[in-house]
């Protein structure tokens, strides 16, 4: 069985303790309510038939725990960085998370990344266009999809591409969730413009 250790990107009042909900509990609460610290979830699946155990940190967005989270990309074999369709500053905050993945992460060249827009429940209040969202991921040369925890919509599908993206990455490059590679190619990140992707709704 793997067992992966996936991480949640902390960009503030997304819905991504919703999506982990949703996912784990099949539940959704409309009422908000903040993660304070972090919080953890199992599940179990199977991809290609091969049992699969997701260890999900759900980290919190507020600054004042930035410290804490931050701490919890060393040892991830991936991330979920969702934003929320409906408030561009979400979309928009994305790319300085994607550098501190860089900056604390120790496993950098393994790591899954998937970009996730959430909300898609709420069409007239979209910020953020479907094209977008995938250009910026095309850019950064990660997987994006949408989903919504309000009704479950392509929430089960986000995690298991996440999923297989981390074990194909391994076994590709090692065979191995604990071992490293130098093999992945994507945009650096650190350097990178995003200018472009500040728009108005």
């Amino acid at each position: 069985m793997y067992v992966i250790s996936i991480l949640t990107i902390p960009i503030y009042s997304v819905g991504k303790s919703s999506i982990l909900k949703r996912y784990t509990d099949q539940e959704f609460n409309q009422q908000y309510i903040c993660t304070i610290g972090v919080d953890f979830k199992v599940k179990f699946l199977k991809i290609a038939g091969t049992g699969v155990k997701l260890q999900i940190w759900d980290t919190a967005g507020q600054e004042r725990f930035k410290a804490i989270t931050t701490s919890y990309y060393r040892g991830a074999h991936g991330v979920l960085v969702v934003y929320d369709i409906t408030n561009r500053q979400t979309f928009n905050a994305i790319i300085n998370w994607l550098r501190e993945i860089r900056l604390f992460g120790d496993n950098n060249d393994n790591m899954g990344v998937i970009l996730i827009g959430n909300k898609v429940d709420c069409p007239d209040n979209r910020c953020v266009s479907v094209s977008e969202g995938q250009q910026f991921a095309g850019q950064m040369g990660i997987p994006f999809i949408e989903c919504s925890a309000k009704t479950g919509a392509n929430i089960d599908e986000a995690f298991e591409l996440m999923a297989t993206k981390i074990i194909l990455n391994q076994m590709i490059s090692t065979g191995s969730l604990e071992a490293n590679s130098s093999n992945k190619k994507t945009v650096d990140i650190l350097t990178y413009d995003s200018c472009s992707y500040h728009k108005c709704c």
